[in-house]
């Protein structure tokens, strides 16, 4: 009985947040020296986004600190925008606009710098 909205628009959301959040964890993991450091901030960046980004506690029960700081995630604007797309009546692109907006901002910011690294990290490593 869950409305979920305009599957157009559910999809585009759905697979901008994935990006947008795999290009986040992906450039924390970049900045790693070693293996097991790797394996640690990736997998402190991942929690620490979804604390902030309303994943295990919903924003319109953990006061105004939370949803403002969950502004500076991808995974806010996700939970924003399958919030706004819930309950969106006509034109649920519109609806979204703004999250999708910020979840392709979070992509770019994030995703370019990790293909340089990794293009980098290939290139050390002669493969």
């Amino acid at each position: 009985g869950v409305r979920l909205g305009s599957w157009p628009a559910l999809c585009l959301l759905v697979v901008l947040a994935a990006v947008a959040m795999i290009s986040t964890a992906s450039l924390a993991v970049l900045l790693a020296r070693n293996e097991e450091q790797a394996g640690t901030i990736g997998t402190v960046t991942v929690f620490v986004l979804a604390i902030l980004g309303g994943n295990f506690v919903p924003l319109s029960q953990s006061g105004g600190a939370l949803s403002t700081l969950s502004l500076f995630t991808p995974n806010g604007w996700a939970v924003h925008g399958f919030a706004n797309l819930a309950v969106a009546t006509s034109d649920p692109i519109h609806a979204v606009l703004p999250q999708l907006l910020a979840l392709v901002a979070f992509a770019l910011i994030t995703g370019l710098p990790t293909v340089l690294l990794a293009r980098r990290s290939v290139e050390a490593a002669g493969v």
